[in-house]
């Protein structure tokens, strides 16, 4: 039996799920910057995004247990590399990424807060 997650709000489970995917994906993003100057480092980027989709165009019945099972996957940029020593980091991209990725971040556990939230002026029962 799949796990209900909390309350079994899949607004929650998809929220945390995908805060979960930008937050790797900053690690990583990173780390490639980290390793710019490192001869024959291959960047890596992390994807989950199609994996998410598809969870939630399951079934209502089935979604909380498809969004158990998103993968959030490290892969090897496919990029030719941008050096002779191998290394394929383009630093401004990885720099660019890095901001866009720190504004969804942002984004998600904002409205991620903000459905906790009103979660907890329900049980509450909206009074003051």
């Amino acid at each position: 039996m799949a796990s209900k997650g909390l309350f079994g709000d899949i607004t929650i489970t998809a929220l945390v799920k995908a805060a979960e995917g930008t937050y790797r994906r900053q690690e990583v993003i990173a780390g490639n910057i980290a390793n710019a100057e490192t001869p024959g480092y291959r960047a890596r980027r992390v994807v989950f995004e199609e994996s998410l989709r598809e969870a939630l165009s399951a079934a209502p019945q089935r979604r909380q247990e498809a969004l158990s099972k998103v993968n959030i996957e490290v892969v090897t940029a496919g990029t030719a590399p941008l050096r002779r020593d191998g290394n394929n980091v383009d630093l401004e991209a990885e720099l660019i990424a890095l901001g866009d990725n720190s504004l969804r971040y942002k984004l998600l556990t904002k409205l991620l807060h903000k459905k906790l939230q009103m979660l907890h002026e329900a049980i509450k029962g909206g009074a003051g």
